[in-house]
């Protein structure tokens, strides 16, 4: 039974209580304090993102005529950041490529090996099939090759492996053994096969079977039975330009060395300060860093190695409103069309220009940069900005350039 005295403690309990917390429109009040606050403070750091960051370089190309390694200056602002050039990077990868294989026409080769003895009464290879190269651009229809070279070599089944070498790629995004089972996929493809009397159909590997799939390199003493060849590197370099192929760009950097030799290349090629270019990729994926003096040169250098070859920039990179990929739809009215030769680049927040428009005053170079900023809007500044020099330069001209077939079509691209 509750005494008065027991009473009357309970009441101060409450009364205590009732004093200590704060009522529930205090409690509303101050978390939607605390609320806007949070939401103002990000109301500006998402401001301070948004702010365009521009980097745009522009040379007349008048080099013959002064005999300077640059052309001359028109416009040059934001000299002083690092930008991200994404894709626009694959124009550096390109120059590397020329560079260390000193033809436009080099081809990448692919050796297939028979390592073992041939039963000519079964048709079978007793050993391993070895594939070894590294052709970024190694499709369905070289493997079509090597299952057609196997069977003139009298060979309808292999009782061990198919090995191919670390570096050999397949499907571009699929290097060493991915590749490898892409490449079991179309030797050895699933086909329906219809079994007995009521003919049950089931799913059987066709073409030529092997054991499994590994990574390795055929003896010393092997000799390859048939070698493929892929498309000559300037066809290459087309293809994945016009369609910004970001696993070509990284397989043939990769071949070369990586991302770092890269930046060395670039950096010893160029006198460049160290810090000027840094990349983790040769497709432009990811974080890379370089100035639009330093892309400028990557630029002319490229353009001066294709001329030594008889080439221009047209036979490596897209030409606007001509050919298919990235630049197909823009810059496409009549006045325009087949006057800018050009790389794209995008990624979130942030496109790139880089290329050569033609005026009737001549060529002019320009490289354009621009982060933080809805990518529509960034191609329209970019256009804007070409239509403009193009004015200022007596009005757009057209290259001297006929639409070629590409090696292929690739139609994920951006």
């Amino acid at each position: 039974m509750t005494t008065n005295y027991q009473r009357k403690i309970w009441r101060v309990l409450a009364l205590i209580l009732l004093l200590a917390v704060p009522a529930p429109a205090a409690i509303a009040r101050h978390h939607k304090a605390k609320h806007q606050k949070k939401v103002d403070a990000l109301r500006t750091v998402h401001k301070k993102k948004l702010d365009l960051i521009e980097g745009v370089l522009i040379e007349r190309d008048d080099r013959a005529q002064t005999g300077k390694l640059e052309g001359t200056v028109l416009e040059d602002r934001g000299s002083e950041y690092k930008f991200n050039p994404a894709s626009t990077l694959k124009i550096a990868t390109g120059l590397w490529a020329l560079s260390a294989y000193g033809t436009p026409s080099y081809t990448y080769p692919t050796n297939i090996f028979a390592v073992g003895k041939i039963d000519t009464a079964s048709n079978t290879l007793h050993g391993d099939v070895y594939v070894q190269g590294c052709n970024p651009v190694f499709r369905a229809e070289d493997a079509q090759k090597i299952l057609d070279g196997l069977h003139k070599q009298g060979i309808d089944s292999v009782t061990g492996s198919l090995i191919v070498s670390k570096r050999f790629t397949m499907g571009f995004y699929s290097t060493g053994k991915q590749a490898g089972n892409l490449l079991l996929g179309e030797l050895s493809p699933m086909q329906k096969v219809q079994h007995g009397k009521r003919k049950r159909v089931r799913w059987e590997h066709g073409g030529i079977r092997f054991k499994n799939v590994k990574e390795g390199n055929p003896p010393p003493e092997a000799e390859p039975f048939l070698e493929l060849k892929s498309a000559p590197l300037v066809d290459v370099l087309k293809v994945m330009s016009c369609y910004s192929i970001n696993p070509v760009a990284d397989n043939i950097g990769t071949t070369l060395g990586g991302p770092k030799k890269l930046a060395e290349f670039l950096t010893e090629t160029f006198n460049l300060d160290k810090d000027e270019v840094s990349f983790s990729s040769t497709s432009g994926l990811y974080q890379n860093r370089i100035s639009t003096h330093a892309m400028m040169k990557i630029l002319l250098a490229f353009n001066d190695k294709l001329q030594a070859s008889g080439l221009t920039l047209s036979d490596v990179l897209p030409v606007a409103g001509e050919d298919q990929g990235t630049l197909h739809d823009r810059f496409t009215s009549e006045e325009a069309r087949q006057s800018v030769i050009a790389k794209t680049g995008t990624l979130s927040g942030l496109s790139a220009l880089v290329g050569e428009t033609n005026t009737k005053n001549g060529p002019v170079w320009f490289v354009i940069f621009e982060q933080h900023g809805a990518i529509p809007s960034l191609h329209v500044r970019q256009e804007d900005i070409v239509e403009k020099i193009q004015q200022e330069q007596g009005g757009p001209a057209k290259f001297d350039y006929r639409p070629r077939a590409l090696i292929f079509e690739y139609w994920p691209h951006r």
